[in-house]
């Protein structure tokens, strides 16, 4: 049963992937180089505690808060949403995973976002993907 619900999320990731893109597409130079700016803007550090906060039961550590810049600067990378609405877009995607019985972190989504979106595809929208992923992620292996 689950390969059919498997298979069926494959397919339908693939469709997203491939039509999900109707979104405005801009080039390199049109956007800022989110890295440098992730390392000097508050309203970042302030982007990744949230999401930490999302995940941890304790505080968030300087290296908690580096993982979360990275994955967030990797996905950032990947997807047409602003910075803020793709953090939002990890969190929705948790939450899509707890309420059909997995587990998850907003981490995870992140990282599986920027791994799903092959660097030629790039920049898509991202929050049909979240929603592939997160079928993935709850009936999946």
């Amino acid at each position: 049963m689950w390969t059919v619900v498997l298979g069926a999320a494959l397919a339908l990731a693939a469709c997203l992937v491939l039509f999900g893109f109707a979104g405005p597409r801009t080039s390199s130079g049109d956007r800022p180089d989110r890295t440098a700016a992730s390392l000097s803007d508050p309203a970042d550090l302030v982007l990744e505690s949230e999401l930490a906060g999302a995940d941890l039961v304790a505080a968030a550590s300087q290296d908690d808060l580096g993982r979360y810049r990275t994955a967030l600067d990797l996905a950032d990378a990947a997807c047409v949403e602003d910075r803020r609405a793709t953090a939002g877009l990890a969190i929705h995607g948790t939450r899509l995973v707890e309420q059909r019985g997995g587990r998850t972190t907003a981490l995870e989504v992140l990282r599986r976002v920027a791994m799903t979106i092959p660097a030629e595809l790039a920049p898509l929208r991202c929050a049909p993907i979240v929603g592939s992923l997160a079928v993935l992620m709850t009936y999946g292996p």
